[in-house]
């Protein structure tokens, strides 16, 4: 019984973590809209100390154990050297305000909280996040679209996309008028923010979930004729209100839409920026010996200080070839078994959590500077934790 109260309350705590971000703008348009511009600009600090206060009242609930504290520790510690051997140039990153959040918040809500949880299924059950999802997802549509909030594209895309996954789970394993109605917002909210990359996660993720309902349900064992039918008609439906949306959204208010813009000026697959990083970064890969650079690398390459915008070449660029090849092997391995040897609805979970916090750092994003991977691996260390006690 305490530890199913555990799960709940941390399945929240989860979520809520998760929330931040979108909730925080929602809440900040609207206190905009009423006049309150110095609380819409603290609005993201309401957030953050309400998730504090949350994870405190976890820690005296349920006491963490020595092992956990004693494995942030050396996490901690790692970051140190990771420190002590990076290039010079690249220091102040590991003092920036991301790497800050990542040292006071989600190493300790990953060490001391995610990876202890032992079923996720809440997540996909709760009521209480099934309508926190559509509040979200109907709220930040009428924050663009009504309010035309000047949100920047493309992270607020990649902070709906971990609801957007969730809403479209639950659309799947349990569809019906009201959710196909919030899909249609969600789809019209994805192209209006506009960010290409999180639209192709999220597809890819929803794609995963479908085969493996339909596993789960037997569908694909007993399929016939009319089935198939249903499925394909389901899909060709959705795929008839995307083009059509598609057409009538040129009369929308949104010239901020970076996906429609570039659709207008036939570009849409085009990205001369990133295309430019990565030609450099393989030039300089091409010439590099042995040697071990130190994370962060790429930033002494690219202009400007940015990352490379690809997690690859990125470990390549930081760890050496051997080192490099080492720790993305062992990504593959370690997401690999775990999804292969959990149960229907752990598979759920880790396609949830590498479609929401993972497969971005292929086009965008720095994998080792950005909180993203911390919970994708927590989470995905939480079920194979499962996985191997069953055994």
């Amino acid at each position: 019984m305490e530890n199913n109260t555990f799960n709940k309350w941390s399945v929240i705590f989860f979520y809520v973590s998760i929330s931040i971000y979108p909730l925080s703008m929602v809440m900040a348009t609207a206190l905009q809209r009423l006049g309150f511009a110095y609380l819409a600009s603290k609005s993201i600090f309401f957030f953050y100390a309400l998730i504090y206060l949350f994870a405190f009242v976890i820690f005296v609930r349920f006491p963490l154990s020595m092992k956990r504290l004693t494995s942030l520790y050396f996490i901690y510690l790692l970051y140190i050297i990771l420190y002590l051997t990076s290039n010079r140039f690249v220091k102040r990153t590991f003092t920036g305000v991301e790497m800050v959040m990542i040292y006071t918040f989600y190493l300790p809500y990953a060490v001391l909280i995610l990876s202890r949880i032992t079923d996720f299924s809440y997540l996909f059950t709760s009521k209480f996040i099934e309508y926190m999802n559509y509040v979200i997802i109907v709220s930040a549509f009428i924050a663009k679209y009504v309010f035309h909030n000047a949100t920047n594209y493309m992270p607020y895309s990649y902070n709906l996309l971990p609801i957007w996954l969730l809403f479209v789970f639950n659309f799947i394993h349990r569809p019906s008028l009201l959710k196909a109605g919030i899909a249609i917002v969600m789809l019209l909210e994805g192209v209006i923010y506009g960010a290409r990359g999180p639209l192709i996660w999220l597809a890819v993720g929803g794609f995963l979930c479908l085969f493996i309902d339909l596993i789960e349900k037997k569908v694909l064992r007993h399929l016939t004729l009319k089935t198939f039918l249903q499925i394909f008609s389901g899909i060709g439906l959705f795929a008839g209100i995307f083009l059509f949306l598609r057409r009538v959204l040129a009369s929308v208010h949104i010239e901020g839409s970076y996906i429609l813009n570039r659709i207008n000026q036939g570009i849409i697959g085009e990205s001369t920026g990133r295309n430019f990083m990565i030609e450099t970064a393989i030039v300089h890969l091409k010439i590099m010996g042995g040697e071990i650079n130190g994370v962060f690398f790429d930033r002494t390459l690219m202009p400007d200080g940015l990352y490379v915008h690809n997690f690859i070449l990125e470990t390549y660029l930081s760890f050496g070839w051997v080192l490099g090849t080492m720790i993305l092997l062992f990504l593959v391995y370690f997401i690999g078994t775990t999804f292969f040897r959990a149960s229907m609805t752990n598979k759920k979970v880790v396609v949830f959590a590498v479609s929401a916090f993972f497969l971005k750092f292929f086009v965008t994003g720095s994998m080792y500077g950005d909180y993203s991977f911390i919970i994708m691996l927590s989470v995905v260390y939480a079920v194979y934790r499962q996985e191997m006690w069953k055994d």
